[in-house]
């Protein structure tokens, strides 16, 4: 009996994560080809993407090495990555930091791993996948 519960619990967070991931993607790619003509926005925006794509397999990877260290970099490498390209700008091109497209994508990051903190482990959420896996 406990192997069911741990078994539906892993199927929550693996099924939510893997829908936040095809929305997340997906928006980011609207974003990119929607600003084609950008340069900014659409690179800001396809490197988004990539991210996405990339942190399922950096994340199975170093869990090889150490388990739990492919979710922690999972989640922190957006937030890296976005940071540190907002304060190149800001440093050597004096951009502006709160119209930055980087800055859109912290925001909108930060909203996943709230989402990703919260949805999961809601009774609705759990019972949804319960009902998915019968």
């Amino acid at each position: 009996m406990r192997e069911i519960g741990v078994s539906e619990s892993n199927a929550a967070v693996t099924a939510f994560i893997g829908l936040l991931d095809a929305i997340s993607f997906s928006v980011y790619y609207l974003i990119a080809m929607a600003n084609k003509r950008n340069i900014r926005w659409h690179v800001a925006f396809l490197i988004a993407a990539t991210l996405v794509v990339l942190n399922p397999g950096m994340s199975r990877l170093l869990n090889q090495v150490k388990p739990g260290l492919g979710l922690l970099l999972a989640v922190i490498l957006p937030f890296i990555v976005s940071i540190t390209i907002m304060l190149f700008e800001k440093v050597k091109c004096k951009k502006p930091v709160l119209k930055s497209p980087y800055f859109l994508f912290l925001c909108c990051w930060t909203l996943e791993v709230v989402l990703f903190m919260t949805i999961p482990s809601t009774e609705l959420w759990h019972n949804l996948i319960v009902h998915l896996m019968k």
